[in-house]
């Protein structure tokens, strides 16, 4: 199991609201897998994702507009950490339902289309350390 480290933790039920409210009109993450950063009882960020053939795939991933630029590369390391604890290579995502913001930092932090899956995006796993 991952350690987290503030301000991120497991979601848990009691997040649901503020994780569809930060989500929008996407679906909300099951509470039990998705990750949040939760800054003084305010959830700022949300990820959630799973195993995916030779990926992890993100199902869900949000954060606050103005917290882009600091957690932003933050939860993207959080996607890297989960996707080498399962013995994953790479993180893939599709970005159309993301912000601008957050897609234009996606391709800064090395994400790339994926060969012959339209629509998605994926980088190599960045060894955490």
């Amino acid at each position: 199991m991952l350690n987290l480290h503030s301000p991120f933790r497991r979601a848990v039920a009691e997040d649901m609201d503020t994780i569809r409210a930060l989500l929008g009109e996407r679906s909300g993450p099951a509470p039990a897998e998705a990750v949040v950063a939760d800054e003084g009882g305010e959830i700022t960020a949300v990820l959630d994702g799973r195993p995916d053939g030779g990926a992890w795939r993100v199902d869900a991933l949000a954060v606050f507009h103005e917290r882009v630029g600091e957690l932003g590369p933050r939860v993207l390391r959080l996607a890297d950490a989960l996707a080498a604890e399962d013995g994953l290579a790479s993180v893939v995502l599709e970005p159309a339902s993301l912000d601008p913001e957050m897609r234009a930092l996606l391709e800064e932090e090395g994400f790339r289309p994926k060969p012959g899956a339209a629509g998605l995006m994926e980088r190599p796993v960045i060894p955490q350390g």
